[in-house]
């Protein structure tokens, strides 16, 4: 198992380590964010100031502990996703064997989600470990392991706040008497109480001060509110957009299945995805790609749900069932190399953002001899080149 392990996390490492050099600009402040606090142990964007302005915490605090190991940020941010990647891979394999009795779910649901366009764009920001938690809470629910699932779900809270619509989601699904849903909740505030007692006190609020500006943003006009993202994303980047969304019609397979505990799984992640859309719409934030993650996830695991059902309905342990779960992979796995062709991976632009012309990110960690990382000059207009591609398509 240890073995395998080190295997697969070579091979994720590799694969992650393609986009190194293509992250956007809002993970380099993160990862300015996780250098002053490795080099200085200040809660800011810089040394010499206390802010409360990072939107994940949990992401923030791994990145700075990798960071101290690793010989850039960069490197750190590879490593931490590797890692993370490795334990969604974990977490979803367990996840399958315990709903199914079968690995097929989680070899699905993994190439979904690692492969997503969406997703590989939001490397070096929080999207990563998000999914990381998710899957973890899958397992958790299937297995019956309440305890833990609270303990996950605070820290999906602690990586973004929005975490804790996930929590409202299993509060009500938890198929236990309200004593145990008290001890539920007690241990989600439990594990959420150190963090943010320390934001009330030093930093003087529970939220960072970034989601009031994100709420002030509002529409930014020309862009379109919240609601109008996936449409704004669809006409300027279509092939990224369909890919991200790609496993979705496979979720109709779970009308099919008698296996309840599967359904509800899946009911319980397309609720927490619809629940996110109608609050983020509500408070009007823009539409910033990174913010449908919760969405394009949902989609991955609720297809490769149809399909690992399929399987176990009709396919169990035949060459056919097989057949099913390698195509199943074999579609995210198309869809990346078609979102970054014909670069054929190696693109130093992220597929979401990718337009036809100059417009890419310069923001990039300066190393030089002996120099600590340095954040420089922040300039990718990713909404505006999406707004731009939008605009040229449909003239």
């Amino acid at each position: 198992m240890l073995g395998a392990s080190l295997v697969a996390l070579l091979v994720i490492h590799r694969y992650v380590a393609v986009f190194k050099d293509s992250l956007i600009d809002d993970a380099f402040i993160q990862l300015q964010y996780a250098q002053t606090l490795a080099t200085s142990g200040t809660w800011g964007f810089f040394g010499d100031r206390l802010t409360n302005t990072a939107t994940s915490p949990l992401n923030v605090v791994l990145s700075a502990l990798a960071g101290l190991i690793a010989p850039s940020m960069v490197d750190a941010v590879v490593w931490l996703t590797a890692l993370e990647m490795l334990a969604i891979l974990i977490f979803l394999l367990l996840a399958g064997r315990t709903l199914f009795d079968s690995y097929a779910f989680g070899a699905i649901a993994f190439v979904a989600c690692v492969a997503n366009p969406l997703v590989v764009s939001t490397i070096g920001l929080e999207g990563v470990l998000f999914i990381t938690s998710i899957s973890a809470a899958m397992y958790f629910f299937a297995a019956g392991r309440w305890s833990a699932l609270a303990v996950g779900l605070a820290l999906l809270t602690l990586t973004r706040a929005d975490g804790a619509l996930l929590f409202a989601v299993f509060l009500v699904a938890l198929p236990v008497s309200l004593e145990k849903k008290g001890r539920f909740v007690l241990i989600y505030a439990l594990t959420l109480a150190p963090w943010y007692a320390y934001s009330w006190i030093h930093l003087g609020s529970l939220l960072p001060d970034t989601l009031k500006i994100k709420v002030f943003q509002r529409a930014f006009a020309a862009w379109g509110p919240y609601p109008h993202g996936p449409l704004l994303y669809l006409r300027a980047f279509p092939i990224a957009t369909l890919f991200s969304v790609a496993m979705l019609p496979f979720g109709v397979f779970l009308f099919t299945t008698s296996n309840r505990s599967a359904r509800r799984v899946a009911a319980i992640i397309a609720a927490f995805a619809a629940l996110h859309f109608i609050a983020y719409s509500a408070i009007s934030v823009p539409p910033y790609h990174w913010y449908y993650v919760n969405q394009v996830v949902a989609c991955a695991l609720i297809g490769s749900l149809g399909l690992a059902a399929l399987i176990q309905r009709q396919f169990s342990r035949t060459g056919a069932g097989r057949a099913i779960a390698l195509a199943g992979m074999a579609i995210p796995a198309f869809g990346i190399v078609a979102a970054t062709y014909p670069d054929s991976l190696r693109t130093v632009e992220m597929p979401i953002l990718r337009t036809g012309r100059r417009t890419r990110c310069t923001s990039r960690w300066d190393c030089g001899s002996g120099t600590t990382p340095i954040l420089r000059r922040p300039s990718c207009a990713w909404v505006r080149s999406a707004q731009w591609r939008s605009t040229r398509n449909a003239t």
